[in-house]
């Protein structure tokens, strides 16, 4: 047995040794010593056992064996364990030859047995030969430690992020929306999806539906700057295309060039029973008829989110008219490429026949609405695809349902007065915007932003925020652009209007103009002046509407009606005055 070790090498080893024998204790203490280990020599098992029992550190135990009341297999209990973190190698030393006590050592885990007489270079072999085991036993310690560190750190930075998005930012679950149903299924601690609702001051409801790439923490912080821009711009009153502008500009900065976020965007106008659809990345969604049927289709019809520049995205959204018994239907690309027990995809033609024909409500537990049957459906039929309820990917879906929406959405509205605003001094706001101003700026939303720090409530604003919607629309196009309504009747009549409506905007010039002043007066009643002028030929009050085709053009004007204590057209409909009390 040759020894590779050098002197230096065996500095950071300490030894236990017990020897009865003063001389030989002398003689193996110091010729160890010599070779350069760290030795702590005892003449007794007592003395021993103190050393043990003590805080001193231990690397290896030489012990010599004597058949006596206390020997050293009974010190082997407090040396030898299971966990190695806390194991110390054993020698025994002994002159018996006995079998049977080789035998008992060995399966009491002693390391090694020599019998005396010995020479001090051999167990100085047998030492060194259990080094390696020893700097090895440390390293896994070490390695265990850091390892144990850094999930505690993991997991602290794991509640941090949790927190943040899912209680501070992500907060779904606090006001549920009868006839709004959302399900979210992640493979991990952390989803890379993402289904948010919020409510616009003008009571429209606007719907956030994201996959970012990747799995786990990694895709859900990608998610957090969208998500608080979606939250903040949708409370502000911004419309749809530029919320989506400024998502993808912010991402587009953000995201390394493999990072982006596949999202679809929905407002609907509960007044005028419109959805808006931005589909970009995400699969088709659908809008069922009472049956079941589809009767529209949105497809991707725009790339993800964060890959483009700004000049490059279109933020053009499709428009339709909803009826009351639709629904639409969202969900991730986790649900239709779910793969069965024999490889087979879950695809777009099971989830519309799950959407069609739902399980049996008692397979679904208890859902409450039409809503919650189909969403629940899908998953429940999802899961029997899977055979398991751990899916391949992170799975969402929603169910917005007209029915139980459009009168919840209205109900939000609150004529609320202007009674408690009697100590506001009268003020007097006015903006004039002209050319591709009136298209890129929030006229309502800066509005509201004023009438916000002014004092006014959030009912009070709501209010106020859709009149100047409807006004502002009708000005810009009525008056400026020289859009018609009429056509409004169909879906195709729709699309039409919507594109025009887009083309004609690009094409606003300097003489094209739009002001608004909001002037708050003091009296018996306190009162908000709304005044909207247009430099265009202005909209003529309409006649009572009493056809679907007067329906869809008045309906914006009829709002205006209810919301005001009255309403004025004035220089052939391009100066409307509503005065709100």
């Amino acid at each position: 047995m040759i020894s590779t070790l050098k002197v230096t090498e065996r500095s950071d080893i300490t030894l236990l040794l017990l020897e009865t024998n003063p001389e030989l204790n002398q003689l193996f203490s110091r010729f160890l010593e010599q070779q350069g280990y760290v030795v702590i020599s005892v003449l007794n098992y007592a003395a021993a056992l103190e050393v043990i029992s003590s805080d001193i550190h231990i690397d290896i135990a030489l012990l010599d064996h004597q058949d006596v009341r206390l020997s050293a297999l009974d010190l082997l209990p407090h040396l030898v364990r299971d966990d190695y973190r806390f194991h110390i190698p054993v020698v025994i030393i002994s002159a018996s030859e006995d079998r049977e006590l080789l035998s008992r050592c060995l399966q009491m885990g002693v390391d090694d047995y020599i019998v005396k007489p010995i020479n001090p270079l051999l167990l100085c072999l047998k030492v060194d030969a259990l080094v390696s085991k020893v700097r090895l036993a440390r390293i896994i310690t070490n390695q265990n430690t850091r390892l144990q560190n850094l999930i505690h750190h993991a997991r602290m930075e794991q509640e941090m992020a949790s927190h943040l998005f899912y209680t501070h930012l992500y907060n779904e679950q606090d006001s549920p929306l009868p006839g709004l149903s959302v399900r979210l299924e992640s493979t991990a601690e952390f989803s890379g999806d993402l289904i948010q609702k919020a409510l616009s001051p003008s009571g429209n409801l606007f719907i956030l539906h994201a996959d970012a790439t990747g799995h786990g923490l990694s895709a859900t912080i990608t998610l957090m700057p969208m998500l608080s821009i979606f939250r903040a711009m949708v409370d502000k009153g911004y419309r749809l295309g530029n919320i989506i502008r400024e998502i993808n500009q912010r991402l587009e900065s953000l995201l390394p060039p493999d990072r982006f976020v596949a999202a679809s965007l929905i407002e609907l106008d509960p007044h005028k029973q419109e959805v808006h659809v931005w589909n970009g990345g995400m699969p088709t969604l659908y809008l069922l008829d009472a049956e079941g049927e589809v009767k529209h289709s949105f497809r991707s019809r725009h790339m993800a989110l964060g890959i483009l520049e700004q000049q490059t995205l279109d933020a053009n959204c499709e428009v339709i008219r909803v009826q009351s018994g639709c629904c639409l239907v969202g969900y991730s690309d986790g649900v239709t490429e779910q793969t069965g027990a024999r490889g087979e995809p879950f695809g777009d033609t099971r989830l519309l026949q799950t959407l069609r024909h739902p399980p049996a409500l008692d397979l679904l537990g208890d859902p409450e609405g039409p809503a919650e049957i189909l969403t629940e459906g899908v998953l429940y039929t999802l899961q029997q695809h899977a055979s398991s309820r751990q899916f391949d990917d992170d799975v969402s879906l929603f169910v917005l349902e007209f029915a139980a929406l459009l009168p919840r959405l209205l109900s939000y509205h609150d004529a609320s007065g202007f009674a408690d605003l009697k100590h506001l001094a009268p003020f007097r706001w006015s903006m004039t915007l002209s050319g591709q101003q009136i298209q890129q700026q929030e006229l309502a939303a800066q509005s509201i932003q004023l009438l916000r720090s002014m004092g006014f409530s959030e009912h009070q604003c709501q209010r106020v925020f859709t009149l100047l919607s409807e006004l502002i629309n009708n000005a810009i196009d009525h008056g400026i652009l020289k859009l018609s309504s009429c056509n409004k009747v169909d879906q195709e009549g729709f699309m039409d209007f919507y594109l025009k409506r887009e083309e004609a905007l690009c094409q606003l010039a300097p003489q094209d103009q739009l002001t608004l002043i909001l002037d708050w007066q003091q009296g018996a009643k306190p009162t908000l002046q709304v005044e909207v002028i247009d430099s265009g030929q202005g909209f003529e009050n309409l006649p009572s509407p009493v056809t679907e085709s007067q329906h869809c053009a008045g309906r914006g004007l009829m709002l205006v009606r209810q919301l005001s204590q009255s309403f004025t057209l004035l220089q052939g409909g391009r100066h409307a005055c509503a005065i709100l009390q």
